[in-house]
């Protein structure tokens, strides 16, 4: 009962979110400023992508779009809206690293067949090259500031990898699955010197000063120019605005709805989620239960509250019912976590000796 007086009187988000302020209510700043979106429907959406295509006369004439696809329950979810819903022509394109569990190769292919969707895999090393070299510079110093750079070379290799097949296929129209309930705005505002400034010069500092605490961050030069590599590709818009356009359906013309979203994706695609916990997203990587394990104890919560707060803004769900899953869900399976240190070669007894003493600051 008092953790739940911990937190915001509407969502569930934690009073100790870093760059969160909450009135004399209890109510946190997320919850006061949130407006309901307004969706502009399918139609609006396949008529965005026809438009661009009449502006591209000598694009590829075999597909009207290509999107990124992980295999994961947002991904996923697009593929079948653009498919079975516009009727569009896609190429899916999977950026995967070495990091990609059984179960979302499973529905790269069963999701790929059951919608008659050509996909192209690329296969890549950015993580792996750079992941260990992070987590050992976390252990020698822990900061939940830091845990957000084991995901270093991911985002490279999606939007990269997008970029480039977008441009060798000739495909005007580049499109996403991301959301707006999966903002987890505590990771950045961990990392900026001021966690409730929002500029690019706060975010840089914020780093500058972790680089000062902990100096093995920058001793393997490669892993810094990826660092740099995939900031720059991050910034999706302004990669490809001069030879093609980046749509994220979610954000302004479908409205994401996880309950239909999950039965649709299990009833009509057979997709599948790891059966080690009930949640349905974030089932494409092996590092994410690692770092949710990370945040949890060291900040006392993770993606799980973020994203549930997002789903009760919406009106998705009750608080109540956000705080039922979240005690349903709260552990994440060590199974998971061991697995993965295991992959990184990390002992176990001196990643846990790591997490005690990030406890103590």
């Amino acid at each position: 009962m008092e953790a739940e007086k911990s937190r915001c009187e509407r969502c569930i988000l934690p009073r100790s979110y870093p760059g969160l302020s909450f009135d004399e209510r209890g109510v946190c700043e997320l919850c006061t400023a949130h407006k309901p979106r307004r969706y502009l429907g399918e139609e609006a959406l396949k008529e965005k992508v026809q438009s661009i295509l009449r502006e591209h006369k000598s694009r590829n004439a075999t597909y009207d779009c290509i999107v990124g696809f992980s295999g994961g329950r947002d991904s996923t979810y697009l593929l079948y809206c653009l498919r079975k819903i516009l009727g569009l022509r896609v190429l899916a394109y999977c950026a995967q690293h070495t990091f990609v569990p059984p179960v979302a190769e499973g529905n790269i292919r069963r999701v790929s067949e059951a919608l008659g969707v050509d996909v192209q895999i690329e296969r890549h090393a950015y993580l792996q090259n750079c992941i260990r070299h992070f987590m050992l510079s976390w252990i020698h110093r822990p900061s939940a500031a830091l845990v957000t750079t084991l995901c270093t070379g991911c985002r490279f290799g999606i939007f990269r990898g997008l970029y480039a097949a977008a441009r060798a296929q000739n495909i005007p129209v580049v499109i996403v699955g991301g959301t707006p309930l999966e903002r987890a705005r505590y990771k950045t505002n961990l990392l900026r010197a001021n966690p409730r400034s929002r500029g690019t010069l706060s975010l840089a500092a914020g780093y500058v000063c972790q680089i000062a605490k902990n100096v093995r961050l920058i001793s393997k030069p490669s892993c810094v120019v990826m660092q740099i590599d995939e900031y720059r590709y991050s910034q999706g818009r302004r990669m490809f605005r001069k030879h093609m356009e980046l749509i994220g359906p979610f954000y302004r013309y479908l409205h994401w709805i996880e309950a239909d979203v999950n039965r649709t994706i299990k009833e009509q695609l057979c997709w599948q989620c790891d059966g080690r916990s009930t949640k349905t997203w974030k089932t494409d990587c092996e590092i994410a239960p690692l770092k949710s394990y990370m945040y949890r104890a060291m900040l006392g919560f993770n993606d799980d509250d973020d994203h549930l707060s997002w789903l009760v803004r919406d009106g998705q769900i009750t608080r109540e019912e956000a705080l039922d899953r979240l005690r349903k869900d709260r552990e994440v399976p060590m199974e998971a976590v061991k697995s993965a240190l295991a992959r990184l070669d990390i002992d176990y007894a001196d990643f846990e000796e790591a997490l005690s003493r990030a406890a103590l600051q």
